[in-house]
């Protein structure tokens, strides 16, 4: 006879395991209680506070180092005129500087040469701008002038923050 009865010992019925099987897969199904979705929404919003700003001055940076690239070159075709003139009486037309603002999206006007009167002194001033959502806009002035070394530069001065400077830039 085949007759299941839970009075017999080491039978065991289906109804009870079937309860602990429910309970296990409701356990599994509940997912995730709504502190925890809290928590992980805080992190995430903690993050994000932290990285968006040095991600947007990270960007800024980068836009002003591409208009320093282009004094760079200012920078080497002076220090070639003064080694052929001996002087830093600056000609941009005769020694084929390119001043205008169109050579990058990042400058707002063309790069102004202050001369002084003293020939062995020269500035020049590039006006930034279109940075991003920043107040990274201002100017950055290479000051070089000659030493017994040669032509130092110096590109602490200018109106743009110094977060956006490169080191060497900073006042």
């Amino acid at each position: 006879m085949t007759h299941n009865d839970s009075s017999k010992p080491g039978i065991a019925t289906t109804q009870g395991s079937e309860s602990a099987d429910k309970r296990k897969r409701r356990q599994i199904a509940a997912g995730f209680t709504l502190l925890e979705l809290v928590i992980v929404v805080a992190i995430a919003g903690i993050l994000a506070a932290i990285a968006i700003p040095s991600y947007t001055n990270y960007m800024t940076r980068s836009k002003v180092s591409e208009v320093l690239t282009f004094a760079s070159s200012d920078r080497h075709r002076v220090m070639e005129y003064f080694v052929e003139q001996g002087n830093l009486v600056v000609n941009p037309q005769g020694m084929g500087l390119n001043l205008t603002a169109n050579r990058s999206q990042y400058l707002t006007g063309a790069t102004e040469v202050q001369a002084a009167d003293d020939p062995l002194r020269v500035v020049f001033v590039y006006t930034l701008g279109n940075l991003g959502p920043t107040d990274g806009k201002g100017t950055i002035e290479y000051e070089g002038i000659v030493k017994e070394s040669g032509v130092l530069w110096d590109c602490t001065g200018g109106s743009l923050p110094a977060k956006y400077r490169p080191p060497a830039c900073r006042p």
